[in-house]
């Protein structure tokens, strides 16, 4: 048996790797954004 203590913390790290996941395919879809955006604008200017 775990103690009330320790699943509160258990479920704590547990939020927050759900709460970081949730976040990690935006960060994902703003680097490639900011990449191709990078890149018209290379292809633009050379």
């Amino acid at each position: 048996m775990i103690s009330k203590k320790e699943y509160a913390s258990l479920d704590l790290a547990e939020y927050k790797g759900a709460e970081y996941l949730s976040h990690f395919p935006v960060f994902i879809l703003n680097v490639t954004n900011d990449l191709k955006y990078q890149f018209i604008l290379m292809c633009y200017f050379f």
